[in-house]
């Protein structure tokens, strides 16, 4: 006698619910599977195009990713509700039930995750950097580490593993390790202050102390600054973050001040048009702004004046070729005008003894 294949003989005692309803609940989840579908590849193209005009403070791959985080899981909340809305055999409910734990947190994970390389990425493009070009990608893996130990207690957790008496003796060894690494632990904090508050960047030529040179890295515990000599200097970040830093690179323009002095038989009408003349070589020389010039003092051997201009370029180099162009000029006018450098003199008087 042949075997009549039934609904109730494919599905057995794992699922009770009747066919009608399957087709029912599949007639929800089907067409809404193929909308989430649809707005995923609409907002993706959407944001390629935004991208490509120029028009985007965002990457695109970080935004996709984001938007595939999401599709998936809302993709698993839809197949969730389908199976909630079916009657299973109570050990099959059971099943699905941890099943369904365990996507969900690493959809969760994964839309978090991405969610917080997003959003930091548009903080890095405010500041005008971004996640791929800078140590952004040293921190994400630090994060989605714990983010990934912290999930992993949650799954034990759940299923019936005594997570908290394992934490407890973790934390014992934690403080341990902390004071161990104390010193360590700093300077990654202070790497990490570095990265949100950028006192100078890659690049940057920098002072700090009594040490000079440009960034060339920064890392997690040290980094790196080449001085003018050429050597390497390596830094702990924490003494980074505890000094004053100059950091020339962030300079728009360049306050010089400099002084010389004239001789003391100077006549007064010359010593009057001083000022003068170097202002007109300091307008007439490109890229600077005059702002003052003074007769000031009476030195011990000159009658000194004082002057303060503006190099408009952070650039060292340039600034040295104007100071050395003004200085030029000022040699030539006041050879033409006669006027004399002066420079430091003695004079002694010799007496003779008498009778």
């Amino acid at each position: 006698m042949d075997t009549i294949i039934t609904w109730k003989n494919l599905t057995g005692t794992f699922l009770k619910s009747e066919l009608t309803d399957v087709l029912t609940a599949l007639a929800v989840l089907l067409p809404a599977l193929g909308a989430a579908a649809l707005l995923r590849r609409m907002a993706g193209n959407r944001l390629t195009r935004w991208a490509e005009q120029g028009g985007s403070s965002l990457d695109p791959q970080h935004a996709k990713r984001l938007l595939g985080s999401l599709y998936w899981f809302l993709n698993l909340g839809a197949v969730y509700a389908f199976f909630e809305s079916l009657e299973m055999e109570q050990g099959a409910q059971a099943l699905m039930g941890h099943l369904f734990l365990i996507l969900f947190t690493l959809t969760t994970i994964s839309l978090i995750f991405n969610a917080l390389r997003f959003f930091l990425d548009i903080y890095l493009r405010k500041q005008g950097s971004s996640l791929a070009g800078t140590r952004g990608k040293v921190v994400l893996p630090v994060v989605k580490g714990v983010v990934w130990v912290l999930a992993l207690a949650f799954i034990l957790d759940n299923f019936g593993v005594k997570v908290g008496t394992l934490l407890a003796g973790l934390g014992v060894a934690g403080v341990a390790v902390g004071f161990a690494a104390q010193a360590i632990l700093g300077d990654l904090f202070s790497y990490f202050a570095i990265l949100f508050d950028r006192p100078f960047a890659i690049g940057d030529f920098i002072i700090v102390g009594d040490l000079m040179g440009t960034v060339e890295h920064i890392g997690l515990k040290t980094s790196r600054i080449r001085s003018l000599a050429g050597e390497q200097i390596i830094i702990a970040n924490s003494d980074l973050t505890g000094a004053r830093v100059k950091n020339y690179q962030r300079m728009s323009r360049r306050r010089v001040v400099f002084s010389f002095g004239v001789l003391y038989s100077t006549p007064s009408v010359k010593l009057e048009a001083v000022p003068g003349f170097v202002k007109s070589i300091i307008e007439k020389t490109p890229k600077t702004t005059f702002d003052r010039a003074h007769f000031f003092r009476f030195g011990d051997s000159s009658l000194d004046f004082e002057v303060v201009y503006y190099v408009e370029s952070p650039d060292f180099n340039e600034y040295m070729d104007t100071q050395e162009c003004i200085n030029l000029a000022i040699f030539r006018k006041f050879e033409e005008e006669g006027v004399g450098f002066a420079f430091p003199t003695r004079t002694i008087y010799m007496r003779q003894p008498e009778g």
